[in-house]
């Protein structure tokens, strides 16, 4: 297991040194956030078999239905997880059969609001919640929602993961970074006066 998570970084980079050629073959106008009229190209990692990652375009999705958002992917993180998709085919009981997006530890930046979303503004800043409950059984509708049955959950199959530019994401399951901000402000004061 460790010579595999050791392997999995080395992959990661030469994928963006990929990646990054890919953008910089565009105009500088693609690069930023696409204007509503337009469908600008997204870049996913797709894991194709066993130890094969490729990046592809993949299309923006469409506006959010009703309850979802639009969110621009900043980090995504790598979790043990897949490194074992990635280099055995499996976690646990859920084996890759085709194509999947790896990655469900991630946060960006909420880009465009569905109907009905309150809670959420065009720009926040948001953690996502990997798990997607039923919403409906009984341990849901007692709180547990994260020991759903039907969970669905990021980057497991069949359901894709975060290793995208843009996801459309339930906005439930969303949840501003307020404490990144407080606890970088904290430091920051804490700083200037332990080092005056």
């Amino acid at each position: 297991y460790q010579r595999r998570v050791r392997e999995f970084p080395r992959l990661m980079s030469l994928l963006s040194d990929e990646l990054v050629q890919k953008q910089e073959n565009r105009s500088p106008s693609q690069t930023q956030n696409p204007p509503a009229n337009s469908t600008p190209e997204k870049f996913a990692v797709i894991l194709k078999e066993v130890k094969k990652l490729e990046i592809e375009a993949v299309p923006y999705p469409p506006k959010p239905p009703e309850g979802y958002v639009t969110i621009r992917i900043v980090v995504v993180g790598v979790c043990g997880a897949d490194v074992n998709y990635y280099s055995l085919g499996h976690c646990g009981p859920y084996w890759t059969s085709g194509p999947l997006i790896l990655g469900h530890e991630c946060c960006g930046r909420v880009i465009e609001i569905g109907d009905g979303v309150t809670l959420l503004q065009k720009g926040d800043r948001v953690a996502v919640e990997p798990g997607v409950p039923c919403g409906y059984c009984n341990i849901c509708k007692c709180g547990r929602y994260n020991l759903c049955p039907e969970m669905s959950f990021m980057a497991t199959p069949p359901v894709n993961g975060a290793l995208v530019h843009y996801l459309s994401y339930p906005a439930d399951f969303c949840f501003v970074c307020y404490l990144c901000s407080l606890f970088a402000y904290l430091i920051f004061v804490m700083e200037r006066k332990l080092f005056r």
